[in-house]
């Protein structure tokens, strides 16, 4: 997740509990009286990096969140991502400031991205 964000009840930020392990995520959760145990983490960015022995466990979760969700259909990453952190079974990493990105849904939000985030990146590509 980016340790850097803005404030908005559109981003899903990241929570853990003292262990540092993820336990929770999800829109307009800042300054929630219900979560002010846990440590916020920053914001998801969607980006997830799987070991070449976790994707039997990746897929088995994927297919269960379609069997039992609303939607009957492969949805957003925070369905599945939420499950594997009740599991305990996720570790978070931040970017850092110069390398950061954020989830894009909106034009809003990708306007952002291109202005603020890849002149950041630029000087670092190969």
């Amino acid at each position: 997740m980016c340790n850097r964000y803005r404030e908005t009840d559109e981003e899903v930020m990241v929570f853990a509990g003292a262990d540092g392990i993820p336990q929770l995520h999800g829109k307009g959760l800042l300054g929630s009286p219900l979560w002010a145990a846990l440590k916020n983490l920053g914001e998801a960015t969607g980006i997830l990096l799987l070991e070449p022995g976790d994707h039997g466990l990746w897929m088995a979760a994927a297919e269960w969140c379609m069997k039992f969700s609303t939607a009957k259909q492969r949805s957003e990453h925070e369905d599945i991502t939420g499950r594997l952190m009740l599991a305990r079974a996720l570790d978070a990493v931040g970017f850092a400031d110069d390398a950061r990105c954020m989830e894009c849904d909106t034009p809003d939000e990708y306007d952002v991205v291109r202005s603020e985030m890849v002149p950041r990146w630029l000087p670092r590509l190969p």
